[in-house]
């Protein structure tokens, strides 16, 4: 089974998100900071950095033999969905070890943002949130209803303090399809991060995931229906 942080194996039933970053000057190289969790929903640990590597340029969409923290290559496949999405396998159709989606974020070509899922864990979409101004949150993410383009999120909320709190959300598709006010619940706990969204006080949809490594106002997290 493929070990992917600490020697640890992938567990049966989990869930992940995942930050996927070109290496400046290296095209055989992809940075990957990921994060799991168990069926349960609980993360496993902190987020972790490693190195994807391939004896061929990394081409995305594509498929290449990638090596991993030292595992035996593995393939990763990822095909375009149009726009800015794409679906992607690691491991082989027969036998994926993981399976998921991902995008573009907006002005940022060398990097994807990833959700994925094992066994019997679901994963509904990935999201990028970041501090706006004083009071405001905006949001981009795709899902398996909205899985070429990304959507916009604007929350809005007091973020003087960083992005824990509580927020009136509300989401705007590619299409034009326009949901909410729902509310924002962000949970920090140190580079990890909860989410809740939640309607006349139903939680509906829940997330996990981190901050982002190279901006503090910003975290990536993957989300599921409860």
């Amino acid at each position: 089974m493929l070990q992917l942080d600490n020697g640890l194996p992938l567990g049966d039933d989990e869930r992940g998100v995942a930050q996927l970053t070109a290496v400046e000057g290296d095209p055989h190289a992809l940075l990957v900071t990921h994060h799991r969790a168990a069926l349960s929903g609980d993360p496993v640990g902190d987020p972790e950095a490693i190195e994807f590597r391939s004896v061929e340029p990394i081409a995305v969409p594509g498929r290449q033999l990638v090596s991993i923290a030292g595992a035996p290559p593995v393939e990763l496949t990822t095909v375009a969905t149009g726009g800015a999405g794409l679906s992607l396998v690691l491991g082989t159709s027969d036998d994926p070890v993981q399976v998921g989606m991902a995008f573009r974020p907006p002005g940022d070509p060398k990097t994807l943002l990833a959700c994925w899922r094992r066994g019997r864990a679901t994963a509904y979409g990935v999201a990028r949130y970041r501090i706006h101004d004083s009071d405001t949150i905006v949001g981009s993410y795709i899902s398996e209803m909205s899985p070429e383009l990304p959507g916009q999120d604007v929350a809005k909320g007091d973020t003087t303090s960083g992005l824990e709190g509580r927020y009136v959300l509300h989401s705007e598709e590619a299409d034009g399809r326009k949901w909410g006010p729902h509310e924002l619940n962000v949970i920090l706990m140190g580079k990890t991060v909860r989410v809740d969204w939640s309607e006349h006080g139903r939680i509906f949809c829940r997330g996990f995931g981190f901050v982002d490594p190279g901006d503090s106002d910003a975290f990536i997290v993957t989300y599921w229906k409860t």
